[in-house]
């Protein structure tokens, strides 16, 4: 899973030149740059598919659609082969408004990015000590997971392996990601425990027999972001919701084990998952129980989102706590290993 803070980067930094061309466009030629406009929003699309919606996506999204609308009548004028000649005050305006908007998002998104990217973003070393493999699969709670066959077959589980550099006997570790969270939510203690010598495996799935909500909001990059909403605005709602998907979070952890027993067959497989899930799963599976609230490390993964939902509880300022966090879950689940050795 690549970092999500280079994609957003690109996708403002190709959306200024969009809005800022009348300042260095020739007049009486053909008016390429506009191009840029609806070239960011496809972009972002591709950033929504790739990381799901959550509050730097629909951001971007909406920075773009503005963009977009605001230079409609420009990209009809390039389709047509019309030359611009003439940029109106009112267009000028609104296009140094919007790249205000864009240059104060672009600064804080580099000053604020999420916790893993900032790692990635200011690192010194070469290349990762560790492999990721990333898998679509097939399937059902019932019927079990395969590997999906061709590209227009059913993408039910995405799956992410993060395998360390030398092979060795350690237990694989299988992270169950909350209603509220996916595996992007927790990649920065998967990757880092990889780097540790642990094989460490999730998936964001979206089983045809496992329903938590309605269809729509169902989808694997739609669902993290609508639970987290509910969570926060219907607390009590939430509650009953996440108490009666207990038991099909279950039944998705247990055809995720399943399949990642026969990658793995001769390895110890811990499962790491937050209540209630921990206690159904630990009656068969060694378990990890994590205390995260159901939120995973979301001020690591979306430190904007986290702030916007809980300003009491996270706040910009809390990279030494993000960082204790962090140790604290790693030493947790490395103790829980080395038990089930």
């Amino acid at each position: 899973m690549s970092t999500s803070l280079f994609g957003s980067l690109f996708i403002l930094v190709i959306l200024l030149p969009a809005v800022l061309r009348f300042f260095f466009h020739k007049r009486a030629a053909l008016d390429t740059a506009v191009l840029l406009a609806p070239g960011s929003l496809g972009a972002t699309l591709l950033y929504i598919a790739a990381y799901g919606i959550s509050l730097v996506s629909l951001v971007l999204l909406a920075l773009s659609l503005v963009v977009c609308i605001t230079n409609f009548r420009a990209f009809l004028r390039y389709v047509n082969g019309l030359v611009v000649d003439f940029y109106s005050p009112v267009f000028c305006i609104s296009s140094l408004l919007e790249a205000v908007l864009i240059l104060v998002f672009l600064v804080l998104q580099v000053i604020y990015p999420p916790f893993s990217d900032k790692e990635v973003f200011f690192s010194t070393q070469s290349k990762p000590t560790y492999t990721e493999q990333h898998s679509i699969l097939s399937g059902s709670g019932y019927s079990g997971l395969v590997e999906r066959s061709g590209f227009f077959g059913p993408a039910n589980v995405s799956l992410y392996t993060f395998s360390p550099a030398e092979e060795n006997e350690n237990p694989v570790i299988l992270y169950i990601p909350s209603l509220c969270t996916a595996t992007e939510d927790f990649e920065t203690v998967l990757t880092e425990l990889a780097e540790r010598g642990f094989a460490t495996v999730s998936a964001d799935c979206n089983l045809s027999d496992v329903q938590y909500v309605d269809p729509f909001f169902n989808r694997a990059f739609i669902r993290p972001f609508y639970m987290r909403i509910q969570k926060f605005t219907n607390p009590g709602e939430y509650a009953a919701l996440e108490a009666a998907s207990a038991s099909k979070k279950v039944i998705e952890a247990k055809v995720l084990y399943e399949y990642i027993r026969g990658i793995f067959p001769s390895r110890k497989i811990l499962v790491a998952a937050e209540e209630p899930v921990a206690s159904l799963l630990s009656k068969d599976y060694p378990v990890c129980t994590l205390s995260l609230g159901g939120l995973a490390l979301l001020p690591c993964s979306k430190p904007w989102e986290a702030f916007f939902l809980n300003p009491d509880e996270y706040n910009f300022g809390t990279r030494k706590e993000r960082t204790a966090l962090k140790a604290r879950i790693l030493e947790q689940i490395i103790t829980a290993a080395e038990k089930v050795r």
